[in-house]
């Protein structure tokens, strides 16, 4: 997964999937799916000793449609894909398994950073956001 390449994130979440893949065929069948991506993943949770499931190690769900990349965008999803994980440029070129590239179509957000709860975020509101 990547949402951009380095130094030009976008948000929104592209994947390399094969048909071959149990997920994949879910997928298929239903295509709404939720992402949650912590903070716990960059190292800040445990550089300031807080437990992951600490509300403070913040949380972001991504709920949307899982969407094939249209060919006017696909350049910039493989370049997001295959320049933040290099080995996936040899995975896409395998026929065998015909991997193709995906992204979400992001509808509903939800952020979770603090005691008290949780919120929710339009998409408007977090495209916006600029880090």
């Amino acid at each position: 997964m990547s949402d951009g390449p380095v130094g030009n994130s976008t948000g929104v979440p592209y994947f390399l999937f094969s048909p071959l893949e149990r997920t994949t065929q879910d997928l298929q069948a239903n295509p709404y799916v939720t992402l949650l991506v912590s903070e716990v993943q960059s190292g800040y949770c445990a550089s300031v000793k807080w437990d992951p499931e600490d509300p403070r190690c913040a949380k972001i769900h991504l709920s949307g449609k899982i969407v094939t990349v249209p060919e006017d965008e696909m350049d910039f999803a493989k370049n997001s894909l295959f320049s933040r994980h290099p080995i996936m440029a040899e995975w896409y070129n395998m026929p065998d398994h015909q991997f193709y590239i995906a992204k979400m179509d992001i509808d509903e957000v939800f952020v979770l950073d603090f005691f008290g709860g949780g919120h929710s975020v339009s998409p408007q509101d977090y495209f916006k956001a600029n880090l």
